[in-house]
């Protein structure tokens, strides 16, 4: 089932709801219609009865002994007609009452019907909208390819990124008449190094929100439905994302190719700079110090996203004892800190010289060539490695599961109300048979109605 059909149920679910509960409160109308007049009528059969009982009173002492014993049996018919009416009376004042709170509690149930059947509306038009907003990506109505030019992209990708592509070879030609291996190795590490840290807070991020996910597997069926919406919302943004992005950046890696093959070419001496000679060998033995320094890095790196896991880990048992449990992984860290710091001291106190003296032939324009080369080779990297059907099918199931998870929520919300609503009524039932309590009493013992 899909987001769009699940909405589509819930809405129906709730206006046939809606309608049911409009059917009580006008039965109950009637009903309460009926207890009036009832009540009514038996409010003039006790004021005819008190007339007619005052009468008799007022006119027995006055007549002859032989004629007391009838109007004494006259007097008590008409207090037991009296006694009836008012038992009636007292029916069907509690009926009224009854069919009172019948009809506040079935406008209730009706306002939250309402408010249900608004919301399964507006999400069943925000499911139809990113159904009609998607309808081009696809290959077929059952929603379960990609079409073509989407679906190869991977292919295409891998292919102009391979060694012996044309774009990249051209681009490649130029960089080697600028940049020694051992240089270009370097300058690769550095940008390695400088994803580090968004990649350790990506690893990071991802370990918390696994804690988050178990946690929500724990607060039932509400903290289940969060957790789907998470990973369907997270499974959606990545098929959106290369629908709709996936060929401009692969248009934008070959463009990218293109900038570095346009480098004019470098001159013979230069050439000759940055792969012999003193500046060369004394660069290449600086490279050295710049590793050592960026593997300290690292290793900080590594030992910080330690800190947040850790972190993250006692967090998801008590937040209250994250400083205690996290003291031997921050030890780790600060002495990793202290290594990092050390090594980029020892770096800079030197070899960073020797290794600027070397690049400095080199043009900013050389350097935009080589960066606009590694970004083309990012991009076409990250492109041949999605899989394009299984974008579509961790979409298709995230979806399946946010649906049964919503479904599952949906029943036990239903449950949960209708529980509660009974539970008021009978509360309320309780209150107003307490009030009249006294009077049925009376009415019982002495028998009326």
């Amino acid at each position: 089932m899909t987001l769009v059909q699940f909405w589509t149920d819930e809405a129906n679910h709730h206006e046939h709801a809606k309608t049911e509960a409009e059917q009580a409160i006008d039965r109950a109308r009637g009903e309460l219609a009926a207890a009036r007049a009832r009540r009514d009528a038996a409010l003039q059969d006790i004021a005819a009865a008190q007339q007619a009982i005052a009468r008799l009173r007022r006119e027995l002492p006055r007549q002859d002994p032989p004629l007391v014993e009838a109007d004494a049996q006259a007097l008590r018919a008409r207090i037991a007609e009296l006694r009836d009416a008012s038992g009636r009376r007292s029916f069907w004042s509690g009926a009224i009452a009854k069919a009172e709170l019948d009809i506040e509690h079935a406008q209730a149930e009706r306002d939250e019907h309402a408010r249900e059947l608004a919301r399964a509306r507006s999400a069943l038009a925000q499911a139809e909208a990113r159904v009609r907003a998607s309808d081009a990506w696809f290959a077929d109505a059952s929603r379960t390819a990609l079409r073509g030019p989407l679906a190869g992209l991977p292919d295409r990708a891998s292919a102009k990124v391979a060694p012996g592509a044309a774009e990249r070879l051209a681009a490649q030609q130029k960089l080697d008449q600028y940049f020694p291996s051992e240089l270009k190795t370097a300058i690769d590490a550095r940008r390695a190094l400088g994803a580090a840290a968004l990649t350790k807070l990506s690893e990071a991020a991802d370990d918390a929100r696994a804690h988050l996910a178990a946690r929500l597997d724990q607060l039932g069926p509400e903290g289940k439905v969060e957790r789907a919406v998470v990973a369907y919302e997270a499974a959606w943004g990545a098929l959106a994302a290369f629908a709709l992005g996936a060929e401009e950046q692969y248009d934008a890696a070959l463009a990218r190719y293109g900038l570095t093959a346009a480098l004019p070419d470098a001159p013979a001496a230069l050439q000759a700079s940055m792969k012999t000679g003193a500046l060369f060998t004394q660069g290449v033995a600086a490279l050295g110090a710049e590793a050592t320094r960026n593997t300290k890095v690292l290793e900080a790196l590594d030992a910080l996203l330690a800190v947040a896991r850790a972190r993250a880990a006692a967090g998801a048992d008590d937040p209250r004892t994250i400083a205690a449990s996290i003291e031997d992984e921050v030890e780790l860290a600060d002495a990793a800190k202290a290594g990092a710091f050390q090594a980029a001291a020892d770096f800079r106190a030197g070899d960073k010289r020797e290794i600027d003296a070397w690049q400095a032939g080199l043009s900013d324009e050389a350097f935009r060539g080589l960066v606009a080369f590694q970004d083309a080779d990012e991009a076409l990297g990250r492109l041949k490695d999605v899989s394009a059907a299984g974008l579509v099918t961790a979409a298709r199931e995230a979806e399946e599961a946010l649906v049964q998870a919503l479904a599952d929520a949906a029943k036990a919300a239903r449950a949960t109300s209708f529980l509660r609503r009974t539970v008021a009524q009978r509360i309320d039932w309780l209150t107003q048979s307490s009030k009249v309590r006294d009077d049925n009493l009376f009415s019982l013992a002495r028998g009326d109605g």
